[in-house]
Order: C-alpha cells, then structure tokens, then sequence
C-alpha cells in the first residue's frame, strides 16, 4: 500500500465512453473499497439495473487482466480473478490511472474509471461513497448500446419523426426522463444502495 495515512478517499471519475453527448459521474470512495463494491457503486450511481455480466480490464506486469464476479462467469473466469480480491487502493495509485469497465458484454457499455485525485483530510467526506458531481442522464438498459442509443436519441428528439411520440411514451413508461435528470436523484439511489444491498453483495 503506498498511502500514508490507512483509507484515504480516492476521487474517481466514471466516463461512459463512445456517447453522442458526455454522460460522467465524480465519485469520493474510500481507498478499501473492493473492485467488487465498486462495481455495485457504479451501477448504483450511472444508474444501471444488474441484469448483465461486466468485468474490470486492468493492466498488471504490462498486460490485460479482466477482473468480475467468478461466480457469474462460471469457468471462463479464473479464482484468483475475483474482483472481491481487489482493492481500489490497489488499482489507482497515482492521479490518471485507469481502468475500464464493461457492463452488458452484448451492448457494450465501457466506462474509463480514472482516479483524479487523492484525499488525506477524513473529515472532508464524512459520508462515504458520494457523488461530487454528474453529467448526462444513463441510456436505458438494452437499446443497443452506444449506436443504438444514439439513434434512438435521434427519434426522441425529432418530433417530425413517425415513431417519435412511441418512443418517448415508451421511455416515459418505463421511468427515462432526460428532463428529470439530478445528482441527488443519484445520490438518493446510492444511498439505497448502502442501507438496502451492502450486507448481500459483500
């Protein structure tokens, strides 16, 4: 471990890559998180819903390492490749390491989690995991990934399109709203996630 003090909190910036418009997240996290209680926090904060496999892609010894749920991935994952059995401290060491991270291996969803800053004060978040800050709502879960939703983007904001007022019923039944998209909406979904699903997944 190369921090001076035991868990100081790490700033990460969660970038869901290849959108037509930035859709990011800025996350305060302690340095002992598992790279599994990660993968909760960022389904909890994007958000996503759990349905699909993901993996982590890390560089150790100058190559690729995919970390997961080996439990999930059955054989195709290795033990020791349980991400239960990494810590962020352990990834981000220093401001711009990254790692990306893939969820629904069908539609593709990449993040570029990168550490933007490290910090040594314990009373400056004194509620820990929260969000700092976000940009652009989460596309809804199986739309094709990022094409697909590009191009349901492009209906959605055509109202000369045929299939238009469809597909904004469609999303408004199902609870997408651009219109209503807050950071504490966000942060009350987090929070869920801390008291509700924290004891289950750990």
């Amino acid at each position: 471990m190369t921090f001076k003090d035991k868990y100081p909190t790490l700033i990460l910036e969660i970038a869901l890559l290849d959108m037509p418009t930035p859709v990011w997240r800025q996350l305060a996290v302690r340095s002992g998180t598992s790279m599994r209680e990660l993968h909760h926090i960022i389904q909890a904060i994007m958000p996503w819903q759990t349905y699909h496999l993901y993996e982590f892609t890390l560089m150790r010894g100058g190559a690729k390492v995919q970390i997961g749920d080996t439990k999930l991935w059955d054989e195709d994952m290795a033990p020791e490749n349980d991400d239960r059995l990494y810590y962020i401290e352990d990834v981000f060491r220093v401001n711009g390491d990254q790692v990306i991270y893939t969820y629904d291996l069908g539609d593709d969803w990449r993040h570029q989690v990168k550490l933007i800053d490290i910090h040594h004060d314990p009373f400056q978040y004194p509620v820990l995991p929260c969000i700092l800050d976000a940009k652009g709502i989460c596309p809804p879960e199986d739309c094709g990934g990022s094409h697909g939703f590009a191009e349901m983007m492009k209906v959605f904001n055509d109202p000369k399109h045929p299939e238009q007022e469809r597909t904004v019923d469609g999303l408004f039944n199902m609870g997408w709203n651009p219109y209503k998209f807050k950071v504490k909406k966000l942060q009350d979904g987090l929070n869920k996630y801390k008291t509700v699903m924290w004891k289950q997944y750990m």
